[in-house]
């Protein structure tokens, strides 16, 4: 009765702010979203949608926990991918939007690649080996071949192996090394870590809240339920109120 009660003073607020001024106030938008509210009346007949709030509200402690848990498994692995992969170069999957340079970028990289989506391209880009070596800043050389200076643009890329004449003829602290430590790491890394959360963490959610359906649907489907139980303490609490488990033959 509160619920339906609150549920038609903010509508028939929102219809009376509606035809009492033409101002595009920013409460408007929240009071008629707020009528969608009422489809709540429908838990409480609809014996299906019941069954999943209850499941909902039980199974909400366990999943809390293994979400904890999940979160320290993604924080320890943000900190070790910014160590191994942090200059990783940008490439197809690892961008701007999804990289180990910093912490936050990190935990939103890990936490796509928990869904599934795209993990093995970023794998990949983090095992690149060829043409990484990027030019921080613009810089020349002196080719001994042609006797010329050759300048070089900051952004770009030189491989490691076929352009090392380059790289050794380069002042000290022009380029940056943006190749992977090693590509079996990256390995190691990205699968131990859907293995962990994808595989297993989220499985485990998935066993949690299926068990709490199980055991909502058995209730739902027992002849006394639990406020028979609850009615029944209450009748035996008004015969015996100073609970000697005894009541008089009267009683009866």
């Amino acid at each position: 009765n509160i619920f339906d009660f609150i549920v038609v003073i903010v509508s028939v607020a929102g219809v009376l702010v509606d035809y009492s001024t033409e101002a595009n106030l920013t409460i408007l938008p929240l009071l008629r979203v707020f009528r969608v509210a009422r489809v709540f009346r429908l838990i409480a007949k609809a014996k299906g949608l019941r069954i999943m709030l209850q499941t909902f509200v039980w199974s909400l402690p366990a999943v809390t926990n293994v979400g904890a848990v999940m979160f320290v498994f993604q924080f320890v692995y943000a900190i070790v991918g910014m160590n191994l992969f942090g200059d990783i170069k940008h490439q197809e999957a690892v961008t701007d939007h999804a990289n180990f340079e910093n912490f936050v970028i990190a935990m939103i990289t890990l936490f796509r690649m928990m869904t599934g989506e795209n993990w093995s391209s970023i794998m990949w880009d983090c095992m690149v080996k060829e043409d990484c070596i990027q030019v921080t800043t613009t810089t020349w050389y002196l080719d001994p071949g042609s006797n010329t200076n050759i300048t070089l643009s900051a952004g770009t890329y030189l491989d490691s192996v076929d352009d090392s004449d380059v790289l050794d003829l380069l002042a000290p602290g022009t380029t940056l090394d943006r190749c992977t430590p090693a590509p079996m790491l990256a390995v190691i890394y990205f699968d131990s870590y859907m293995i962990l959360v994808t595989f297993l963490l989220l499985q485990l959610v998935i066993g949690i809240i299926l068990d709490a359906i199980q055991s909502t649907t058995y209730l739902e489907e027992m002849v006394l339920r639990q406020e028979h139980l609850n009615a029944y303490v209450s009748a035996w609490e008004a015969l015996d109120p100073f609970a000697t488990s005894f009541i008089p033959v009267t009683a009866l």
